[in-house]
């Protein structure tokens, strides 16, 4: 596979050396977010994707992404304030989080996930 010097998330993915560690993650970009003339996320545990390691597994397990956890009170549409729902929000990863109105903590609670109560407690 010719990449020459594009990066991008295919190559990123890629295990080039069979180490079972990504280039990314041996690069410093495990999320594969990296653009050209930014800083790699990670500036220890470096190491070359083209010559393989014998990482150990939890060597392995520390160079992965650390995705933050979400926000499931960050709203986008509907009763928000600054962001953030006080209320019942529906947590819908493909079209946004909407704050529904009108609908109190008893009712969110009934409609269970992804319906998630972010107001205060009665």
């Amino acid at each position: 596979m010719n990449h020459r010097s594009t990066w991008s998330e295919e190559l990123c993915n890629l295990d080039s050396d069979g180490d079972g560690a990504t280039n990314g993650e041996e690069l410093g970009d495990p999320c594969c977010v990296w653009k050209f003339g930014d800083t790699p996320s990670r500036s220890t545990l470096l190491s070359h994707p083209g010559e393989p390691n014998n990482f150990t597994r939890a060597e392995l397990d520390k160079l992965q992404c650390v995705k933050a956890p979400r926000d499931e009170c960050a709203c986008m549409s509907g009763n928000c304030t600054n962001g953030k729902c006080q209320g019942c929000n529906l947590v819908d990863d493909e079209g946004g989080y909407y704050c529904v109105p009108d609908v109190d903590a008893a009712g969110c609670y009934m409609m269970q996930y992804p319906y998630v109560w972010c107001g205060e407690l009665p």
